[in-house]
């Protein structure tokens, strides 16, 4: 073995033998360094390319599934590029509109709004459906990156790990927060770390622009700036102050206009109304959110629930994070390390304690897990190795070579197939889940809602897959997101929960209906609209029901004659 090896008995150049014929430690150790190419950082960022590919299919694939591209899918899309296509007609958030979220998305958007002026709106969510896609794939890229230090196996397993995460499929086929929120976090944390130590003061000041837009998107990206904060302050001046200066721009530059422009709305829709909201009635046990936390609830068939659930998602994190921790304390740790572990607690935990939580929040856990994943891959080979050293009764660096060789084609391997089963189940999940969720209502929309008329919607992806979003229609009200509209208004009190809705949005929501010609609402009595019982009566008075296409409920005016247009597109 040790000729196959280059590491030949007898006197090597240059140097003395020990006994036994093996090389001095010197010259086996540079032999090992020269033939042990995979371990290179170059080569495991490369090896991160293969998965990232895998989370783009998944994805497309997702994609190409009935009604999926041009359906409607979740109620989020709607309405993060309806707010880009109403800032190309001047109609800023917070200014004209409650808008909730920070303006990150919106800007992000903006490209796709501009397509509409040569396409539909459909058409052009569709198109951001696809770079939704890419980013996803970016995003695995960027964890097997973050890792690419330790090696060939443990930027495979990061990458791989993030690139098929079950739970995934919640966030990443389309327009929502959480994929490119996790864009610039890993960014970041690319650019803050080198060899797993802090890089350059340059570098820092780019993290923190990372870091910063990141917040412009979704504020949780201040859980890994502030950790990330915490490792840079034994340096001060070389990564505090640059990492804060950049996140100091990263996150005005795109935020200051619009607090200019409404500071007091701005901050009650991005800030009061999150912090004070409670939940909206989607409930989750904590069993719930481990089992969607670690990916083994629906696509891989665990469907516990209550104190098993619990017992079984809290004995889960218990391992791994005691496994890691004993990795940890055993030395060979980084800065980067450590960072990743605190990191993952931190997230998963933050996920643990509001009352509103949604199945796509877990994609911004996931890429932490991942990475934590694989740091402990790298580990096992490393512990691997050492008891192969044993069994063969020395430490010489032939032995480690030629274990950590096996060793790490055989992980590679194991975390291959590992992938073709986590694919496999994902795929079949995939059919049941969009059987159930796809729709596409828009033909029917675009057949019975002339275009430039003014459509009042609770759901304004229903619009836009129709293209019949409201966008500069002349004396149209500016609804476009029904539901943060009333968290703004009653974040104590939002859309399912118990008590009567506050006077002052209900009265709002009977002047914007008297001003629209059409409605289109996701649901007849949609719980996103506060219904009294006058409000009804009016509606129904003033309103008829003139379609119902892929289970959204059109309604015109009684005063205005029936109209039938060819669909858009």
């Amino acid at each position: 073995m040790l000729g196959v090896l280059g590491l030949r008995g007898g006197a090597p150049p240059g140097g003395g033998a020990p006994p036994g014929g093996l090389p001095s430690a010197a010259v086996a150790q540079a032999l090992l360094n020269r033939s042990s190419w995979w371990e290179s950082p170059r080569l495991a960022g490369l090896v991160s390319l293969p998965p990232a590919l895998l989370a783009v299919a998944i994805c497309c694939y997702q994609l190409a599934y009935p009604q999926v591209l041009h359906g409607v899918l979740t109620y989020d899309d709607g309405v993060y590029l309806g707010s880009a296509i109403y800032l190309i007609h001047g109609i800023v958030p917070y200014h004209d509109y409650v808008f909730v979220a920070p303006p990150g998305i919106t800007l992000l958007m903006t490209p796709f709004a501009l397509l509409t002026h040569v396409t539909t709106t459909n058409e052009s969510l569709a198109l951001a459906r696809v770079f939704t896609a890419v980013v996803t794939g970016a995003n695995a890229f960027l964890a097997g990156l973050v890792v690419r230090h330790r090696g060939f196996a443990a930027s495979l397993a990061a990458a791989t790990a993030l690139a098929i995460f079950p739970s995934a499929y919640f966030a990443d086929n389309t327009v929502l927060l959480e994929p490119y929120l996790v864009f610039f976090c890993l960014l970041g944390i690319v650019l803050l770390f080198q060899n797993g130590d802090l890089a350059t003061p340059r570098r820092a000041w780019l993290a923190g622009l990372a870091f910063g837009f990141g917040g412009a998107i979704k504020p949780w990206a201040v859980i890994p700036f502030v950790i990330a904060l915490a490792f840079c302050v034994p340096v001060w001046r070389r990564a505090v102050v640059p990492l804060v200066g950049g996140a100091v721009i990263g996150f005005g530059v795109p935020c200051l206009p619009f607090f200019l422009l409404a500071p007091v709305a701005f901050l009650r829709d991005t800030i009061w109304a999150q912090l004070l909201r409670t939940t909206s009635g989607v409930t989750f046990t904590l069993g719930d959110r481990f089992l969607n936390l670690t990916g083994l609830k629906l696509p891989l068939g665990f469907n516990v629930s209550g104190q098993a659930a619990v017992e079984l998602g809290v004995a889960a994190a218990a391992v791994f994070g005691l496994v890691f921790l004993a990795a940890l304390a055993a030395g060979r740790s980084s800065r980067l390390d450590w960072f990743a572990f605190a990191t993952m607690v931190a997230t998963t935990l933050s996920l643990m304690l509001p009352a509103s939580f949604y199945n796509h929040y877990t994609y911004f856990a996931a890429p932490f897990v991942a990475i934590v994943f694989g740091l402990q891959v790298r580990y096992l080979l490393e512990a691997l190795t050492w008891v192969a050293q044993r069994i063969a009764g020395g430490t010489y660096t032939s032995v480690d070579f030629a274990a950590r060789t096996g060793l790490t084609f055989i992980m590679a391997a194991l975390i291959v197939a590992g992938t073709f089963d986590g694919v496999r189940r994902e795929v079949r999940y995939t059919r049941v889940w969009f059987s159930a969720v796809a729709e596409s209502p828009g033909p029917g929309i675009a057949a019975r809602v002339p275009a430039g008329t003014c459509v009042v919607t609770d759901m304004s992806a229903l619009v836009i897959s129709g293209n019949r979003l409201s966008a500069g229609v002349p004396g149209c009200p500016t609804v476009l997101d029904s539901f943060g509209t009333w968290l703004a208004a009653d974040p104590r009190h939002p859309p399912l929960s118990s008590g009567p809705p506050d006077p002052a949005l209900v009265n709002e929501w009977r002047n914007w209906l008297a001003q629209a010609d059409y409605v289109v609402l996701g649901s007849p009595g949609t719980f996103r609209i506060p219904w009294t019982s006058a409000l009804e009566t009016w509606f129904n008075q003033t309103f008829v029901s003139i379609s119902n296409p892929g289970g959204a409920a059109i309604y015109r005016r009684t005063d205005l004659a029936s109209v039938t247009v060819a669909p858009a597109g």
